[in-house]
């Protein structure tokens, strides 16, 4: 349900896939629930410099398949008086691309992969007819991966040959907070708050080998430095319009996040966003 309100979930009676986001709001479904979701795949062809139709292949193009910004999941919880408790399993994104285009003299092919895997469950209480609280504790995965093949003659003379692949996999448990306040029938506030992830483990790497000997070349594996979820602090409010008609809005502050995944000097594994 938060999903078709245009994903605002912190104080809206919904579903269970709100322990995402606050599990507070789940002690008002005054039912046990089970509830599924799944989205559809996307797919662009293009081409570099030309417009291609959805219907036509390019002979250089990228193909982007992947689950669109709708999240997947499989959960249910459970309803005992004032208590309710339940679990799920969410993909919150899984994208993948890969193709071709020329560079320079020369072709290059990639591929690029980016996934991540939650599994939780929560708890949530309404203690009086204005207070509700609820906790959800995951353990979320995520992996990054890419790769890029050059072949060419930049020169026009000696064929240069160029590999790369970087990117990170870590796992961590993922702890959100929340609650919401009734001040009459008609509104409602929620708020919750997703403190820093606590890092369980993982790897990152970067290899990048040529036939230039202008190209340095690295092989670098470490542990991950630190899990790329920002902290994130959340209000929101709805409003019983009429019995047929409800409203809600939220606001989400992020933190930055700056450093590199693993501990390196490779700008590859760098991370800086606000």
């Amino acid at each position: 349900r938060s999903a078709g309100m245009g994903m605002s979930s912190m104080a809206l009676e919904g579903d269970t896939g709100q322990m995402f986001t606050n599990p507070a709001t789940l002690a008002h479904v005054p039912y046990s629930q089970f509830s599924a979701s799944v989205s559809a795949f996307s797919r662009i062809d293009t081409r570099t410099g030309e417009f291609v139709s959805l219907f036509e292949s390019a002979k250089d193009n990228i193909a982007r398949t992947g689950f669109l910004a709708i999240p997947s999941m499989v959960g249910g919880h459970l309803k005992a008086k004032s208590w309710v408790w339940g679990g799920t399993v969410l993909v919150p994104f899984s994208f993948s691309n890969s193709g071709t285009l020329p560079v320079g003299a020369g072709i290059g092919s990639f591929e690029a992969k980016d996934e991540s895997y939650w599994f939780g469950a929560f708890v949530a209480r309404q203690f009086n007819e204005k207070h509700s609280f609820g906790f959800s504790l995951f353990y979320a995965s995520r992996s990054n991966a890419e790769k890029i093949f050059f072949v060419g003659k930049p020169d026009g003379v000696r064929l240069r040959v160029r590999y790369f692949e970087g990117g990170f996999g870590a796992g961590g448990f993922v702890a959100i907070l929340g609650g919401t306040y009734q001040f009459n029938s008609d509104w409602r506030l929620g708020y919750s708050f997703r403190p820093p992830v606590l890092l369980v483990g993982g790897d990152a790497f970067v290899l990048d080998a040529a036939n230039d000997p202008a190209v340095q070349a690295r092989d670098f594996h470490g542990k991950t430095a630190f899990f790329p979820l920002p902290m994130r602090l959340s209000f929101g409010a709805t409003w019983k319009a009429r019995p047929d008609l409800t409203i809600a809005s939220d606001l989400h502050v992020y933190s930055a996040m700056y450093g590199n995944l693993g501990n390196s000097s490779h700008p590859e594994l760098d991370v800086s966003a606000r």
